[in-house]
């Protein structure tokens, strides 16, 4: 029914931060001793670091007037109802199986995270940053987001949310929908 329907969604600009965050966050250093599956191993803090980016997601969802039930929040589409359940789900999706963090062997025989990957160069700038420009658009606070954002910033060596507004230095090599002058509700629905 409209462009935002098929534009927004919660799947990889939520669902790869999240994962990334819960299982790499606590970890002190750059280098791993093993590389981790993404999925197989997925763990409740990446599901709960999910469930709370997407609650906050969908609160920018509900503001937009749009058919909301063209974007489900994520416990429907895995048939979940909390942080355990969601977590044995993803676990067990057969074709997510073997899927490995994105890491580079080390000469030590360790492993560091590759940051040139997808989940970084894709889903926080033309992801997670777009969802965050629009929660600032239109008033949506997205504590659990900024706390994904300011991590993986951080580690992937870029700046773009600074006190909480997406005025770093890198910010022009995003999606966020001022780099298109978007700056009203009215304007993001007129495109």
């Amino acid at each position: 029914h409209h462009y935002l329907e098929a534009t927004l969604t919660n799947s990889n600009p939520i669902l790869h931060p999240s994962r990334i965050f819960g299982m790499l966050s606590d970890h002190v250093g750059d280098l791993y001793d093993r590389e981790y599956l993404f999925y197989e191993e997925w763990d409740e803090k990446s599901s709960d670091v999910l469930i709370q980016c997407d609650t906050e997601f969908q609160q920018i969802v509900n503001k937009l007037p749009i058919h909301q039930d063209e974007i489900p929040c994520l416990l429907d589409y895995y048939e979940s109802t909390d942080v355990q359940s969601l977590t044995q789900k993803i676990r067990s999706i057969q074709a997510f199986k073997g899927i490995k963090m994105c890491m580079i062997p080390q000469e030590n025989g360790q492993f560091a995270i590759d940051y040139s990957n997808r989940y970084f160069t894709e889903d926080i700038p033309y992801g997670l940053l777009i969802i965050k420009s629009l929660g600032l658009l239109l008033e949506v606070p997205t504590p659990t987001i900024d706390q994904v954002i300011y991590w993986t910033q951080e580690h992937m060596g870029k700046c773009y949310l600074v006190e909480g507004q997406l005025t770093g230095k890198d910010i022009k090599e995003s999606g966020v929908v001022s780099n298109y002058q978007i700056h009203s509700l009215t304007s993001l629905l007129n495109l």
